[in-house]
């Protein structure tokens, strides 16, 4: 099947034929939204991301990024492809063919377009000639009208793209807002993440009431939080968190041996050990290896090691007073008006910021909970028994990874969630699982409120080794 975003990609491949045009490109864009832009960049400017202001409240930003431009290299790191019969490194593909360009300042780069989650990206190679592109089509937008701007033949095409970009309104795909101040090191982007999961910890320590409309946290650390039942009143409780703790960013390392007593309190936190040390749990296989891995920090692939650092960003750290914290706003949509089948109803937020409901049974060992849109699917009397049976199938496999889990002393928690699968052939309509996960401490920050709405979650206590 063809995807709704072929004809646009085909487009941004003519037009946009070097880096230098993606350049052009996005200065075009930043250029049309003027005041209705606002640009973050880091690596002296070679990394930019443009963001759009919210249409109704200028002073709001919506923190995922309209485009992105990388200049002097790809925006992610690249894994290679490996050929699994010799183990060998695979060569790049060579560029397709062109006219060698005798534009200034080629070098290799990559462009990204978006709106909302669905995205077009040109990879420049070293010359600054197009190299390779990806897309992501899974959701509706309107980066298929490209093209059609384009046949109006009305400027040159690169002035059309910008132009067709300048009319997408990413803040359509979530109501999540990020209030800016000051600028930071991370920008809106990276205040959205910081403030999302402070909001998440929140809603599930069960901190925050029902009638609460409103969740305001801090984009530095994530430790100042206010709810209310209005905007002014969890910023104003906000602002008295901040006035009297101002946020400080989180230099923590957490490790997988942290040591956590039974109800989530820090006893101990782990230490990573160095290559020549021995690890913290009594497991000789897994020291040895451990001994001959690489340095921390670091990644082996096919025996040379590639060091992961991030983009360094153009602006620092203001003091943080409340009149320089950024502040990431929530709205928090009332949960349905009639008792859930089983437990209570409890709020979960997305990555962009929608509420999700999920009824959720609190028990001793951990809780069950059923997201909003597979609740009328499953049985609330036999659920129990129908993941009993889909974890006995699993269940030496389960406990093989548990064994071989390098920090399976410290783990504190196991989750397991389970997805409705329609019928298909000769297996009928049920539940099936889904995926796992397994730490030292859970604190709500992995509750996703796109994903947790549709799937079954059963998490379970571990106690602490006495």
């Amino acid at each position: 099947m063809t995807s709704p975003l072929a004809a646009a990609l085909d487009a941004m491949r003519t037009h946009v034929p070097t880096s230098r045009h993606a350049e052009m490109l996005f200065e075009l864009l930043t250029d049309l939204l003027g005041d209705q832009g606002v640009l973050w960049t880091a690596n002296d400017r070679r990394l930019r991301k443009l963001f759009r202001r919210d249409p109704l409240d200028a002073t709001l930003v919506v923190p995922w990024p309209l485009a992105q431009l990388s200049l002097g290299g790809r925006i992610g790191w690249v894994s290679p492809t490996i050929d699994t019969r010799t183990g060998e490194v695979v060569p790049d593909p060579e560029p397709p063919p062109g006219k060698t360009s005798k534009l200034r300042g080629l070098g290799p780069g990559e462009l990204g377009v978006f709106d909302g989650p669905a995205r077009i990206s040109l990879v420049f190679g070293e010359h600054g000639g197009f190299q390779e592109a990806s897309i992501d089509d899974r959701f509706p937008s309107r980066l298929p009208e490209i093209p059609v701007a384009l046949a109006s033949k009305r400027a040159p095409p690169v002035e059309l793209i910008a132009a067709c970009l300048a009319h997408i309104d990413p803040g359509v795909h979530g109501p999540g807002r990020v209030q800016m101040p000051a600028p930071v090191p991370g920008g809106a982007e990276g205040a959205w993440m910081v403030g999302l999961l402070a909001a998440r910890r929140a809603l599930f320590s069960g901190r925050v009431p029902d009638e609460a409309r409103y969740l305001v946290a801090d984009g530095v650390s994530g430790s100042a939080v206010g709810f209310g039942p209005t905007l002014a009143a969890a910023t104003a409780a906000f602002e008295t968190r901040v006035a009297a703790s101002p946020p400080a960013p989180d230099t923590t390392t957490h490790t997988a041996w942290d040591d956590y007593d039974d109800d989530g309190k820090l006893l101990k936190r782990g230490k990573m050990p160095g290559p020549d040390e021995s690890m913290p749990w009594e497991n000789p296989e897994a020291a040895e290896a451990w001994k001959s891995a690489a340095q921390p920090g670091t990644i082996d692939v096919t025996g040379g090691l590639v060091r992961m650092t991030g983009p360094t960003p153009d602006v620092a750290l203001p003091p943080i007073t409340v009149a320089t914290v950024p502040r990431v706003i929530v709205p928090l949509a009332a949960s349905p008006p009639f008792s859930p089948p089983l437990g209570r109803w409890e709020r979960t937020i997305g990555a962009k910021g929608a509420t999700g409901h999920v009824a959720r049974l609190v028990r001793p060992d951990g809780f069950l909970q059923v997201g909003e849109r597979v609740l009328w699917r499953v049985d609330p009397h036999m659920i129990e028994a129908a993941l009993d049976e889909l974890d006995s199938g699993s269940a030496e496999l389960d406990a093989a990874m548990s064994q071989a889990s390098a920090g399976g002393a410290f783990v504190r928690f196991r989750s397991c969630t389970y997805r409705w699968a329609d019928a298909r052939g000769s297996r009928p309509a049920g539940l099936a699982r889904d995926g796992s996960s397994s730490g030292p401490r859970f604190d709500g920050v992995a509750l996703d409120g796109d994903a947790e709405a549709q799937v079954v979650r059963r998490h379970v206590r571990i106690p602490r080794p006495t």
